[in-house]
């Protein structure tokens, strides 16, 4: 009920009524000793957190909402906590519209990626970045200077591993072993059934005050349009929708989308 996100410093001013200040944000941390400013901006982050949760979680209960929230943070800690395999990790930056080539480019290249970040403790995005990879086999470059080129690719990237990428876009498996193309997401329903499912949907944003950015991601959406067209079992279905959610959203929505599935049967193509 307080918005999609809101800061430690906002919430504490909104539920407790409590100021602090965050001046010490960008001072310099690594500096010896701390300074007494920057002791207290410290302290101030566990200084009110306990007080801070006993007051939401009285609020969430007060609105019927704390059950709902412990669910979300267990699926979440298992998404987390679930490695994808590496062969699958291409899955997570290709789109519909690559070619098989590109998809087994990308394949490479998450691998890759996936390997050198474990070996040196970096985030991804510090090696390539999403945009960048797919950006790779788009234009796929066949020297340093059009590797130079590449979107938001690092010159250190290019200088250090520079020959691995290109031989990774250039040297791959016999075209038997590459990735099917990615199935075309479906982007609407019919205008009626569409209308009748954002009227729903913001029927239980307003039920529940919980965000529609929580209350239904657009993969799970795809997710309901490939369950009707393709008579999955409700068990395949993301688990996010099969927990509180599922009374209140995903089973009318269900009902509603099987009204539309000739329709929907249309959209949906898979490519191969």
């Amino acid at each position: 009920g307080h918005g999609l996100q809101v800061s430690y410093q906002a919430a504490l001013k909104l539920i407790l009524n409590i100021d602090i200040e965050k001046d010490q944000t960008r001072s310099d941390w690594l500096a010896r000793p701390l300074s007494e400013e920057q002791l207290q901006y410290a302290a101030n982050d566990v200084l009110y957190i306990l007080q801070l949760s006993d007051e939401i979680k009285a609020q969430l209960q007060a609105k019927q909402l704390c059950d709902f929230v412990i669910e979300d943070c267990q699926h979440l800690t298992k998404e987390i906590g679930t490695e994808t395999p590496q062969h699958l990790l291409y899955t997570d930056v290709a789109n519909y519209r690559h070619s098989r080539r590109q998809l087994m480019q990308l394949q490479q290249l998450t691998v890759w990626r996936e390997q050198l970040i474990k070996a040196i403790n970096q985030p991804r995005s510090f090696i390539l970045k999403n945009a960048t990879m797919i950006d790779l086999v788009e234009k796929n470059p066949k020297n340093t200077f059009q590797l130079s080129q590449v979107k938001d690719i690092r010159p250190n990237i290019v200088r250090e591993h520079g020959k691995t990428i290109l031989d990774l876009l250039k040297f791959l498996p016999e075209q038997h072993e590459w990735p099917l193309r990615m199935a075309r997401p479906i982007r609407h329903s019919s205008q009626e059934i569409t209308s009748k499912m954002n009227q729903l949907i913001d029927n239980v944003v307003n039920e529940t005050q919980v965000p529609k950015e929580v209350l239904l991601r657009k993969k799970w959406l795809n997710a309901l349009y490939q369950h009707v067209v393709f008579h999955r079992h409700e068990d395949e279905l993301p688990e996010y929708l099969l927990g509180w959610r599922y009374r209140l959203l995903t089973e009318p929505l269900i009902a509603i989308l099987q009204q539309d599935e000739q329709y929907l049967s249309t959209q949906m193509k898979i490519e191969i």
